[in-house]
Protein backbone atom coordinates (compact mmCIF):
# COMPACT_ATOMS: atom_id res chain seq x y z
CA UNK A 1 0.00 0.00 0.00
CA UNK A 2 1.46 3.24 -0.98
CA UNK A 3 1.99 6.03 1.80
CA UNK A 4 1.28 9.93 1.41
CA UNK A 5 4.37 11.56 1.38
CA UNK A 6 5.31 13.18 4.82
CA UNK A 7 6.23 16.48 3.22
CA UNK A 8 5.63 18.51 0.48
CA UNK A 9 6.24 22.01 -0.60
CA UNK A 10 4.48 23.66 -3.74
CA UNK A 11 5.09 27.01 -4.96
CA UNK A 12 2.18 28.93 -6.76
CA UNK A 13 3.03 32.41 -8.06
CA UNK A 14 0.75 34.90 -10.18
CA UNK A 15 0.25 34.93 -13.96
CA UNK A 16 1.35 37.78 -16.09
CA UNK A 17 -1.06 36.94 -18.17
CA UNK A 18 -3.75 37.81 -16.23
CA UNK A 19 -5.00 41.40 -14.31
CA UNK A 20 -5.47 41.69 -10.74
CA UNK A 21 -8.94 40.55 -10.23
CA UNK A 22 -7.86 36.91 -12.48
CA UNK A 23 -4.79 37.04 -10.08
CA UNK A 24 -6.60 37.73 -6.98
CA UNK A 25 -9.13 35.15 -7.71
CA UNK A 26 -6.17 32.56 -8.37
CA UNK A 27 -4.74 33.81 -5.03
CA UNK A 28 -8.11 33.07 -3.03
CA UNK A 29 -8.60 29.39 -5.04
CA UNK A 30 -5.24 28.15 -4.39
CA UNK A 31 -5.75 29.11 -0.11
CA UNK A 32 -9.08 27.58 -0.22
CA UNK A 33 -7.88 24.54 -2.13
CA UNK A 34 -4.71 23.75 -0.69
CA UNK A 35 -4.06 24.21 2.72
CA UNK A 36 -4.32 20.36 3.89
CA UNK A 37 -2.33 17.72 5.17
CA UNK A 38 -3.31 14.21 7.13
CA UNK A 39 -3.88 16.04 10.55
CA UNK A 40 -5.25 19.12 9.08
CA UNK A 41 -9.16 18.56 7.42
CA UNK A 42 -10.60 21.70 6.74
CA UNK A 43 -10.43 24.26 3.89
CA UNK A 44 -10.39 27.94 4.35
CA UNK A 45 -13.96 29.87 3.09
CA UNK A 46 -13.57 33.48 2.08
CA UNK A 47 -16.16 36.16 2.06
CA UNK A 48 -15.63 37.01 -1.44
CA UNK A 49 -17.87 40.28 -1.10
CA UNK A 50 -15.84 41.27 1.21
CA UNK A 51 -12.61 40.57 -0.54
CA UNK A 52 -10.85 42.69 -2.78
CA UNK A 53 -6.84 43.97 -4.53
CA UNK A 54 -6.19 47.02 -3.79
CA UNK A 55 -6.65 49.38 -6.62
CA UNK A 56 -3.75 51.69 -6.59
CA UNK A 57 -1.37 49.09 -7.86
CA UNK A 58 -1.57 45.24 -9.58
CA UNK A 59 -2.16 42.44 -7.60
CA UNK A 60 1.00 39.86 -7.64
CA UNK A 61 1.63 37.25 -4.91
CA UNK A 62 4.03 33.70 -4.09
CA UNK A 63 3.16 31.29 -2.33
CA UNK A 64 4.94 28.60 -0.46
CA UNK A 65 3.02 25.64 1.04
CA UNK A 66 4.46 23.14 3.37
CA UNK A 67 2.41 20.21 3.72
CA UNK A 68 3.67 17.94 6.78
CA UNK A 69 2.30 15.08 8.65
CA UNK A 70 1.38 17.38 11.35
CA UNK A 71 1.63 21.08 10.52
CA UNK A 72 0.96 23.68 7.25
CA UNK A 73 4.15 25.91 6.75
CA UNK A 74 2.75 28.87 4.57
CA UNK A 75 5.17 31.77 3.10
CA UNK A 76 3.26 34.51 1.42
CA UNK A 77 4.79 37.49 0.15
CA UNK A 78 1.41 39.34 -1.45
CA UNK A 79 0.59 42.74 -2.96
CA UNK A 80 -2.17 45.06 -0.89
CA UNK A 81 -5.26 43.45 -0.54
CA UNK A 82 -8.72 43.09 1.90
CA UNK A 83 -9.75 39.84 2.88
CA UNK A 84 -12.40 38.14 4.61
CA UNK A 85 -12.12 34.82 5.98
CA UNK A 86 -12.21 31.80 7.91
CA UNK A 87 -11.39 28.18 8.60
CA UNK A 88 -14.36 25.29 8.19
CA UNK A 89 -13.84 23.09 11.06
CA UNK A 90 -15.89 20.52 12.27
CA UNK A 91 -17.15 20.09 15.76
CA UNK A 92 -14.29 17.49 16.25
CA UNK A 93 -11.36 19.30 15.13
CA UNK A 94 -10.33 22.39 16.28
CA UNK A 95 -6.74 24.46 15.35
CA UNK A 96 -4.28 27.29 16.46
CA UNK A 97 -2.99 29.47 13.45
CA UNK A 98 0.91 31.36 14.23
CA UNK A 99 0.97 34.56 11.81
CA UNK A 100 4.15 36.31 11.67
CA UNK A 101 5.47 38.85 9.41
CA UNK A 102 8.48 39.39 8.30
CA UNK A 103 7.79 42.16 6.42
CA UNK A 104 5.40 45.10 5.71
CA UNK A 105 2.30 45.64 8.05
CA UNK A 106 -1.37 43.54 8.77
CA UNK A 107 -4.29 45.10 10.41
CA UNK A 108 -6.56 41.71 11.52
CA UNK A 109 -9.83 42.46 12.85
CA UNK A 110 -11.72 39.44 14.78
CA UNK A 111 -14.70 39.60 16.49
CA UNK A 112 -15.00 43.58 16.20
CA UNK A 113 -11.32 43.82 17.74
CA UNK A 114 -8.51 45.01 15.50
CA UNK A 115 -4.96 44.78 16.07
CA UNK A 116 -1.92 45.55 14.48
CA UNK A 117 1.07 43.32 13.23
CA UNK A 118 4.52 44.47 11.83
CA UNK A 119 7.90 43.28 10.98
CA UNK A 120 9.28 41.20 13.84
CA UNK A 121 5.67 40.40 15.54
CA UNK A 122 3.63 37.64 15.60
CA UNK A 123 0.26 36.29 17.15
CA UNK A 124 -1.65 33.06 18.00
CA UNK A 125 -5.52 33.11 16.41
CA UNK A 126 -8.14 30.60 16.73
CA UNK A 127 -8.66 30.12 12.73
CA UNK A 128 -12.36 29.18 12.48
CA UNK A 129 -13.27 32.49 13.81
CA UNK A 130 -13.91 35.02 11.00
CA UNK A 131 -10.84 37.35 10.54
CA UNK A 132 -10.78 40.66 8.02
CA UNK A 133 -6.89 40.96 6.77
CA UNK A 134 -6.11 44.41 5.30
CA UNK A 135 -2.71 45.23 4.00
CA UNK A 136 -1.86 48.83 2.29
CA UNK A 137 1.07 47.67 0.54
CA UNK A 138 3.31 44.77 -0.25
CA UNK A 139 3.72 42.35 2.37
CA UNK A 140 5.55 39.47 3.49
CA UNK A 141 4.28 36.89 6.24
CA UNK A 142 4.80 33.41 7.46
CA UNK A 143 1.92 31.60 8.72
CA UNK A 144 2.20 27.92 10.87
CA UNK A 145 -1.49 25.59 11.33
CA UNK A 146 -1.34 23.21 13.46
CA UNK A 147 -4.09 20.86 15.33
CA UNK A 148 -4.60 22.25 19.31
CA UNK A 149 -3.15 19.19 21.07
CA UNK A 150 -0.32 19.29 18.82
CA UNK A 151 0.70 22.62 19.70
CA UNK A 152 -0.24 22.05 23.83
CA UNK A 153 2.05 18.90 23.41
CA UNK A 154 4.99 21.31 22.39
CA UNK A 155 4.46 24.59 23.45
CA UNK A 156 3.26 23.83 26.89
CA UNK A 157 0.28 25.75 26.89
CA UNK A 158 -3.22 26.06 26.07
CA UNK A 159 -4.01 28.82 23.34
CA UNK A 160 -6.82 30.49 25.36
CA UNK A 161 -4.33 33.15 26.60
CA UNK A 162 -2.63 34.48 24.18
CA UNK A 163 -5.53 34.69 21.60
CA UNK A 164 -4.94 37.54 19.82
CA UNK A 165 -2.22 38.86 21.65
CA UNK A 166 0.51 40.74 19.80
CA UNK A 167 3.90 39.44 20.52
CA UNK A 168 6.55 42.33 19.96
CA UNK A 169 10.33 41.20 19.61
CA UNK A 170 11.29 43.36 22.96
CA UNK A 171 12.37 40.74 24.87
CA UNK A 172 15.72 37.90 24.63
CA UNK A 173 12.67 35.06 24.07
CA UNK A 174 11.07 37.20 21.65
CA UNK A 175 13.64 38.32 19.69
CA UNK A 176 15.38 34.65 19.62
CA UNK A 177 12.24 33.34 18.28
CA UNK A 178 11.97 36.26 15.57
CA UNK A 179 15.68 34.86 14.56
CA UNK A 180 14.71 31.38 14.36
CA UNK A 181 11.20 32.04 12.13
CA UNK A 182 13.06 33.58 9.83
CA UNK A 183 15.80 31.76 9.54
CA UNK A 184 13.42 28.54 9.36
CA UNK A 185 11.75 30.51 6.13
CA UNK A 186 15.07 31.49 4.61
CA UNK A 187 16.25 27.70 4.97
CA UNK A 188 12.92 25.61 3.93
CA UNK A 189 13.59 25.35 0.42
CA UNK A 190 16.77 23.01 1.42
CA UNK A 191 15.27 21.04 4.10
CA UNK A 192 14.90 17.77 3.80
CA UNK A 193 11.14 16.43 3.55
CA UNK A 194 11.91 13.95 6.38
CA UNK A 195 12.81 16.73 9.09
CA UNK A 196 10.09 19.27 8.47
CA UNK A 197 8.07 17.58 11.38
CA UNK A 198 10.95 18.11 13.42
CA UNK A 199 11.57 21.29 12.61
CA UNK A 200 8.13 22.40 13.49
CA UNK A 201 8.24 20.93 16.94
CA UNK A 202 11.47 22.56 17.47
CA UNK A 203 9.48 26.15 16.54
CA UNK A 204 6.80 25.29 18.80
CA UNK A 205 8.90 24.16 21.73
CA UNK A 206 11.15 27.89 21.14
CA UNK A 207 7.93 29.19 21.70
CA UNK A 208 7.49 28.05 25.51
CA UNK A 209 9.14 30.74 26.81
CA UNK A 210 8.10 33.56 25.09
CA UNK A 211 4.55 32.23 25.82
CA UNK A 212 5.58 31.33 29.41
CA UNK A 213 7.18 35.01 29.97
CA UNK A 214 3.87 36.73 28.70
CA UNK A 215 1.93 34.01 30.92
CA UNK A 216 3.59 35.39 33.94
CA UNK A 217 3.24 38.95 32.99
CA UNK A 218 -0.92 38.35 32.83
CA UNK A 219 -0.86 36.55 35.80
CA UNK A 220 0.95 39.31 38.10
CA UNK A 221 -1.14 42.23 36.45
CA UNK A 222 -4.42 40.82 36.02
CA UNK A 223 -5.63 37.99 37.31
CA UNK A 224 -7.24 37.36 40.74
CA UNK A 225 -5.07 35.63 43.34
CA UNK A 226 -7.40 32.83 42.75
CA UNK A 227 -6.36 33.01 38.79
CA UNK A 228 -3.11 32.89 39.44
CA UNK A 229 -2.62 30.10 41.92
CA UNK A 230 -5.05 27.87 39.29
CA UNK A 231 -2.22 28.87 36.48
CA UNK A 232 0.11 28.00 39.03
CA UNK A 233 -0.96 24.41 39.78
CA UNK A 234 -1.57 23.95 36.10
CA UNK A 235 1.97 24.43 35.09
CA UNK A 236 2.96 22.25 38.05
CA UNK A 237 0.23 19.69 36.51
CA UNK A 238 2.44 19.83 33.50
CA UNK A 239 5.63 19.54 34.98
CA UNK A 240 4.23 15.67 36.09
CA UNK A 241 2.99 14.35 33.61
CA UNK A 242 5.13 11.86 32.93
CA UNK A 243 4.87 10.65 36.77
CA UNK A 244 2.22 8.12 37.27
CA UNK A 245 1.64 8.43 40.99
CA UNK A 246 1.11 12.27 41.29
CA UNK A 247 -1.96 13.28 43.76
CA UNK A 248 -3.76 15.94 44.72
CA UNK A 249 -1.60 16.56 47.50
CA UNK A 250 1.37 16.84 45.17
CA UNK A 251 0.03 19.59 43.30
CA UNK A 252 -1.28 21.43 46.04
CA UNK A 253 2.42 21.13 48.13
CA UNK A 254 3.70 22.69 44.95
CA UNK A 255 1.61 25.38 44.62
CA UNK A 256 1.31 26.17 48.62
CA UNK A 257 -2.75 25.49 49.36
CA UNK A 258 -4.50 23.03 51.16
CA UNK A 259 -5.76 20.40 49.14
CA UNK A 260 -9.44 21.29 49.68
CA UNK A 261 -8.43 24.96 48.42
CA UNK A 262 -6.65 23.19 45.52
CA UNK A 263 -10.04 21.71 44.57
CA UNK A 264 -12.23 24.82 45.25
CA UNK A 265 -9.91 26.82 42.49
CA UNK A 266 -10.74 23.93 40.11
CA UNK A 267 -14.40 23.73 41.11
CA UNK A 268 -14.96 27.65 39.79
CA UNK A 269 -14.08 26.53 36.32
CA UNK A 270 -15.81 23.10 36.48
CA UNK A 271 -13.99 20.56 37.08
CA UNK A 272 -11.42 19.03 39.54
CA UNK A 273 -7.99 18.55 39.99
CA UNK A 274 -7.20 15.34 39.06
CA UNK A 275 -9.87 15.41 35.88
CA UNK A 276 -7.72 18.40 34.88
CA UNK A 277 -4.85 16.64 35.16
CA UNK A 278 -6.14 13.53 33.20
CA UNK A 279 -6.98 15.72 30.52
CA UNK A 280 -3.84 17.05 30.45
CA UNK A 281 -2.17 13.81 29.99
CA UNK A 282 -4.69 12.16 27.30
CA UNK A 283 -4.29 15.62 25.13
CA UNK A 284 -0.26 15.17 25.66
CA UNK A 285 -0.56 11.74 24.51
CA UNK A 286 -2.88 12.22 21.42
CA UNK A 287 -0.42 14.26 20.12
CA UNK A 288 2.19 11.62 20.89
CA UNK A 289 0.11 9.34 18.97
CA UNK A 290 1.03 11.41 15.87
CA UNK A 291 4.28 12.24 16.48
CA UNK A 292 6.77 11.27 13.66
CA UNK A 293 9.44 10.44 15.86
CA UNK A 294 7.77 8.18 18.02
CA UNK A 295 6.09 6.44 15.06
CA UNK A 296 7.60 2.86 16.67
CA UNK A 297 6.26 3.85 20.01
CA UNK A 298 3.77 1.22 21.39
CA UNK A 299 0.73 2.37 23.30
CA UNK A 300 1.92 0.93 26.66
CA UNK A 301 5.05 3.03 25.67
CA UNK A 302 2.95 6.46 25.15
CA UNK A 303 1.09 5.02 28.36
CA UNK A 304 4.16 5.52 30.32
CA UNK A 305 5.24 8.37 29.03
CA UNK A 306 2.45 10.11 30.34
CA UNK A 307 1.62 9.10 33.46
CA UNK A 308 -0.13 5.77 33.26
CA UNK A 309 0.79 2.91 35.30
CA UNK A 310 -0.67 0.59 32.61
CA UNK A 311 -1.75 0.70 29.06
CA UNK A 312 -5.24 -0.86 29.87
CA UNK A 313 -5.91 2.16 32.22
CA UNK A 314 -5.00 4.32 29.39
CA UNK A 315 -6.81 3.10 26.43
CA UNK A 316 -9.79 3.16 28.81
CA UNK A 317 -9.06 6.73 29.90
CA UNK A 318 -8.45 7.78 26.21
CA UNK A 319 -11.92 5.66 25.07
CA UNK A 320 -13.94 7.81 27.03
CA UNK A 321 -12.16 11.21 26.62
CA UNK A 322 -11.55 10.75 22.75
CA UNK A 323 -14.26 8.25 21.66
CA UNK A 324 -11.78 6.11 20.03
CA UNK A 325 -9.54 4.04 20.89
CA UNK A 326 -5.20 4.71 20.77
CA UNK A 327 -4.89 2.83 17.90
CA UNK A 328 -7.60 3.96 15.90
CA UNK A 329 -6.45 7.79 16.92
CA UNK A 330 -2.74 6.90 15.81
CA UNK A 331 -4.19 5.20 12.19
CA UNK A 332 -6.93 7.19 11.66
CA UNK A 333 -6.37 11.09 12.75
CA UNK A 334 -9.05 12.21 15.40
CA UNK A 335 -12.74 11.96 15.59
CA UNK A 336 -14.18 13.85 18.26
CA UNK A 337 -12.54 16.82 19.93
CA UNK A 338 -11.56 16.58 23.67
CA UNK A 339 -15.08 17.16 26.75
Amino acid sequence: MKHPPRQITRWFRSDDTLDSQGNFQSYLTILSNEIHCPAIRCRYVFDVQHCAPAKHKPFRYRLRISNSMQSIMTYQHVSAYTSCHQLSESSSEHYVLLQYVLKGHLTLTVKGRSFDLTRGTFCLRDPSEQCVYVTHQDIEMVSLLVPNDYFFAHAGFHTSTFLGHVFKPTSTSCRLFHRLMALTNEELNHVDARDLDNICDGLLCFLRPVLNEYARTVADTSLSTRDRLRTRAIDAMQKCLDKPGTQCRDIADKVGVSVRYLSDLFRDIGTTPMRHLMRLRLERAGAYLHEQHLTDASVEEIALANGFASSAHFCRAFKIHFGTTPLQWKRNGPVKQPN
